[in-house]
């Protein structure tokens, strides 16, 4: 049987490592909803083109019909993976606090 002193030294550091690998994965999920926010407003930025390209005749109406609905499905996909992220990361952290 472990003395007193050391069950307590372990468990600091237990608590401590599990603190830590939190603050890792928070941090990296926040990147990465900081990056799917710049693919969202990238797919703005296409389906803007897409209407350039139109009117300049490099792409066909049908194209152009395709790929906004395209782009746009992708935007929808990504703003929910960012919402389900948000809610993820609320609930995982109010489920680890005492």
């Amino acid at each position: 049987m472990l003395p007193a002193h050391r069950c307590t030294i372990l468990q600091r550091d237990l608590i401590l490592s599990q603190m830590q690998s939190l603050f890792d994965f928070c941090v990296m999920q926040n990147a990465l909803v900081q990056r799917l926010r710049r693919s969202f407003s990238e797919g703005a930025e296409v389906q803007s083109e897409l209407y350039v390209a139109l009117d300049e005749g490099y792409i066909s109406s049908e194209e152009f019909n395709e790929t906004y609905k395209l782009v746009g499905r992708t935007r929808a996909a990504i703003r929910g993976f960012i919402n389900y992220l948000k809610k993820y990361n609320k609930q995982n952290v109010s489920n680890r606090e005492p």
